[in-house]
């Protein structure tokens, strides 16, 4: 794992994955009126629930496809985790707008499909995903 950080952008490498992001988000007044301030705690909460939302992709992983079950569970702890990230940021609640639950290993969801239809309460699920099928 590796992380870089500096006053303009910060990076999170894990496993593959890589996460990056603007900490300028931190000072925009979202909708709730809640404005999250950039400080060294929120980074490291944000960072600790991506690292957290890493280790159940890399469980995931050294799953089967055949283990739908097992596979379920650890999906719906990343929709937890989005909603501690989404809180963490200052956004409103919002499972709609959550886009990691179809990026999960072994998903088959179509990712452009529903990367289009973020922000509504619309997912298109494969009939054949070992997770959401």
């Amino acid at each position: 794992m590796e992380i870089l950080s500096n006053v303009k952008d910060f990076t999170l490498r894990c496993g593959g994955f890589i996460e990056r992001y603007n900490p300028s988000v931190f000072a925009f007044k979202h909708q709730s009126g809640v404005t999250v301030k950039d400080t060294p705690t929120a980074r490291q909460n944000i960072l600790n629930l991506h690292m957290a939302r890493h280790a159940v992709f890399a469980e995931m992983l050294l799953l089967p496809a055949r283990k739908s079950n097992q596979l379920s569970d650890l999906a719906s702890k990343v929709e937890e985790i989005e909603f501690e990230l989404q809180a963490e940021w200052g956004f409103t609640l919002d499972r709609n707008f959550h886009s990691y639950w179809c990026e999960v290993p072994h998903c088959q969801c179509p990712l452009l499909d529903n990367t289009e239809r973020m922000g509504t309460p619309y997912r298109v699920v494969s009939e054949n995903c070992p997770i959401h099928g």
